[in-house]
């Protein structure tokens, strides 16, 4: 008796096109994943003042210094430490810095706010601004930020505001 061949799909066909369909899977993911991999851009800008705020809020030479338990309060500025001289030690100022800012702390005493502005490399801040009007700086130059903090002011803990204008020269 002969057996005659029906025209369908047999098993080895069937687990041929499972095969092509896994590995246009895999070859698909592997493109989009190498992709994405070469497309990736570290946005550098982002913690570029998160940076800076750690620096300022962690620098023994602006911060309070509490005598009754021996230590610098992380975190809370000493409104009479807050000067240029103290800024410009903690960033290690020289001529070669390509980073400058102005920054202004209000503190709120009661009714009324006192406030100070300090600049960090001065020479350098005013140099660029001159050179940038209010129509070209823009956000790869300048970062304007400000953020709540405490202040040591005349024996007490205040809230206060500290407000940076940042200026970063790279190069072009």
């Amino acid at each position: 008796m002969m057996h005659s061949k029906k025209a369908g799909v047999s098993f080895d066909s069937v687990e041929f096109i499972v095969k092509i369909f896994v590995l246009i899977f895999v070859l698909i993911f592997l493109v989009m994943s190498t992709k994405s991999f070469f497309n990736m851009k570290i946005n550098a800008d982002t913690p570029r003042f998160e940076v800076v705020e750690q620096e300022i809020l962690g620098s023994p030479q602006l911060l309070y210094f509490d005598k009754s338990i021996g230590q610098f309060r992380y975190g809370i500025l000493d409104w009479d430490n807050f000067t240029a001289d103290n800024l410009n030690s903690t960033f290690n100022v020289n001529e070669q810095n390509t980073l400058s800012m102005n920054l202004t702390l209000k503190v709120f005493n009661g009714s009324s706010v006192n406030t100070k502005n300090i600049y960090l490399n001065k020479k350098y801040y005013e140099y660029m601004l001159s050179k940038c009007s209010a129509y070209s700086v823009d956000s790869d130059t300048t970062e304007l930020v400000s953020l709540p903090v405490l202040v040591y002011y005349k024996g007490r803990i205040r809230n206060g505001i500290l407000t940076a204008r940042i200026i970063i020269n790279y190069g072009g």
